[in-house]
């Protein structure tokens, strides 16, 4: 059957590096995969870290990819106006989040 999940490498900030999300979907569709589904995480729970939504979601939208936000850690605070600017470039190119409200 092959890989059927792609791990794509963090950098020192720990956020998803988009331009090796681009690569790894370039190198399967070359090979006759068809990638569907790209999940992001934000405010994950180890690290805190806030990805790129602009990069990931053009990436995303130009391949036609389901993009899920993880937004676990700290996504319930971004309904408050002060923090809605971490979700920038999430609701376009976006077709599914979740948040959890609940304590870790």
């Amino acid at each position: 059957m092959g890989r059927r999940v792609r791990l794509i490498d963090v950098d020192e900030q720990f956020a998803m590096r988009p331009e090796l999300l681009e690569r790894a979907i370039e190198e399967d569709l070359a090979a006759g995969r068809r990638p569907f589904f790209v999940c992001a995480t934000s405010g994950t729970t180890s690290s805190r870290r806030w990805i790129r939504w602009r990069a990931i979601g053009v990436i995303a939208r130009r391949h036609g990819l389901w993009l899920h936000v993880d937004a676990a850690h700290a996504g319930a605070a971004c309904i408050c106006p002060e923090h809605r600017w971490m979700l920038r470039g999430v609701s376009r190119p976006t077709r599914s989040a979740s948040t959890r409200t609940s304590g870790c």
